[in-house]
Parts: structure tokens; sequence; C-alpha cells
């Protein structure tokens, strides 16, 4: 698992149009749905995966349009060891200035 998240990690760096084109898959849906599901084991490539595709307005704007705030925080902590990395994550998230993202924060 570790292996193919640093193969799609490093695709996704170099071709970063790709991550404009993820919301339309629903493969956002399906991986926060995954880390609210399973134990610590799925969280680091949740945490990885987020932190990545945070860099692009689009897919944080479709983040916003689902729940995604709690399963994400559940993983941060569940993953100690990964925090600064889901700090970095959360950072880019809310730079985006996404009001139903705020929300969630609050009512999570």
């Amino acid at each position: 698992m570790e292996l193919v998240t640093q193969a799609l990690i490093l695709l996704l760096e170099a071709q970063s149009a790709l991550m404009e084109q993820l919301p339309a898959t629903g493969y956002l849906n399906r991986v926060l749905a995954t880390m609210a599901q399973k134990g610590e084991v799925a969280q680091k490539p949740g945490i990885l995966f987020f932190h990545q595709i945070a860099k692009s307005g689009v897919c944080v704007e479709a983040m916003g349009n689902c729940d995604c705030i709690a399963p994400l925080h559940r993983a941060m902590k569940l993953r100690k060891d990964l925090l600064v990395t889901s700090c970095e994550m959360f950072n880019r998230i809310f730079g985006f200035n996404h009001d139903s993202l705020v929300s969630q924060s609050l009512n999570s």
C-alpha cells in the first residue's frame, strides 16, 4: 500500500494538472470513507494523499462538498507520527478559506 501511495503522490507532483481531475472521479469520497471505517494502518496513505491534493484549490473546494474534516481529524489522532504532515495538510486546506470546511471543523 505504501508503494502505491508513494507512486500516486509522485505522479501528482509531476503532473499537477491531474489533481484538477480528481474530484470528478469520486475517489475523494471513497478515500474518506475508507479512512473513516478502517483502523490505524489505513490512515497513513489517506493523510499523505490529502496532504498532496490540498495544494489544489479544485480539490479543496470538492472537499468542502463532502464530510472530510472529521475523518482527517480522526486520522491525525490515530497517527501521531504524521502530526507534522497532518498539520501542514490542514494549513493548506484552511488556507483556501472555504466556509463549509470551517463549519465542518467547528462541528467535529
